[in-house]
């Protein structure tokens, strides 16, 4: 089985103040909007790439999951779907 997820990215934002970088994604396929966030400890040093990085995973298992989910309620209540073979 293949999944295939296309999706571009809208922005990304890092504030200093609170330490969190945010990533917005779009679904190329339904246009919905995701966004992972990602928290720099107080601690730790400044990595932008580390924090943008974990934030966009963030927001493309948000996406990967909302996907799923409907596939799953469309397999329910048609008792197929065009994506995968049931």
């Amino acid at each position: 089985m293949q999944f295939i997820a296309n999706y571009s990215i809208i922005s990304i934002n890092y504030r200093e103040k609170t330490r969190v970088t945010k990533v917005e994604i779009v679904c190329e396929d339904t246009g919905e909007v995701f966004i992972g966030t990602a928290r720099r400890h107080k601690d730790d040093k400044m990595n932008i790439q580390l924090g943008t990085n974990l934030a966009l995973a963030r927001a493309v298992k948000n996406m990967v999951s909302t996907m799923c989910d409907d596939e799953i309620n469309t397999v329910q209540f048609y008792g197929s779907s065009l994506q995968y073979d049931c």
